[in-house]
């Protein structure tokens, strides 16, 4: 038999007085503070954020551990041959002379690395799309800005959206999840403490709201594409 309003109110009532219930609440829908500033679906916070992270002379405390180990996981989603460098290069060289730039040449994130003569860009895409010829645009400013250098041009997207320019990688935000949490959880390496907690409620956010989207659930943030052999 059907509940009555007041019944249905009143069982309700005693359940958010639950303490287990409460506290089962609590654990599924903790305080996450990208979500509290609303920087959920925007992508200048996500674009800031992360070259905040990318930067070596910020105070986060990683110095060029996560700017080393994206490139790092952005060069073993390619084929060997289309790599602008080798892996070995990446890992042998000092990168805390790297300069990172927001919007410049109206990029999202733009990297030099004078010592590998790399240049880095990364066209971040939440819910838009590349504009037109914008992909062809940036490539055309890199090769005019950056003559003497090599480059690595990656469209980053919830769910690694194929670019619409060739020369461009693709790559998804189950990388970024998959490359924060390598540096978190090792132990060799720790994070502050503060910087631990920030990138916890990143990736939780991330999860949350950006990798469980449309047809994203067959690409889960827990797996990033596997890693062609050779460096």
């Amino acid at each position: 038999m059907p509940l009555s309003p007041i019944e249905l109110e009143q069982r309700l009532s005693a359940l958010f007085d639950d303490l287990d219930f409460n506290s089962i609440h609590r654990r599924m829908s903790p305080f996450n503070v990208f979500e509290a500033v609303g920087a959920v679906r925007a992508e200048l916070r996500h674009s800031n954020f992360l070259a905040y992270l990318l930067s070596p002379s910020r105070p986060h405390g990683l110095g060029a551990r996560f700017l080393v180990a994206l490139i790092r996981s952005i060069l073993m989603s390619m084929s060997v041959e289309h790599r602008p460098i080798m892996v070995l290069e990446l890992l042998a060289s000092d990168l805390d002379d790297a300069i990172v730039y927001r919007e410049r040449g109206n990029i999202d994130i733009l990297i030099e690395l004078p010592s590998m003569k790399l240049v880095v860009a990364i066209e971040n895409k939440i819910d838009s799309k590349a504009g037109d010829r914008q992909l062809e645009r940036y490539s055309e400013y890199l090769r005019g800005s950056y003559p003497e250098y090599r480059r690595l041009m990656v469209f980053l997207t919830p769910d690694s959206t194929a670019p619409d320019y060739e020369g461009y990688v693709a790559y998804g935000y189950a990388g970024i999840v998959a490359t924060l949490e390598g540096l978190t959880s090792s132990p060799h390496q720790p994070v502050p403490a503060e910087t631990q907690l920030t990138i916890h409620h990143y990736v939780n956010m991330v999860r949350r709201h950006i990798c469980a989207r449309r047809e994203i659930t067959r690409f889960s943030c827990n797996v990033v594409r596997a890693p062609q052999r050779g460096f």
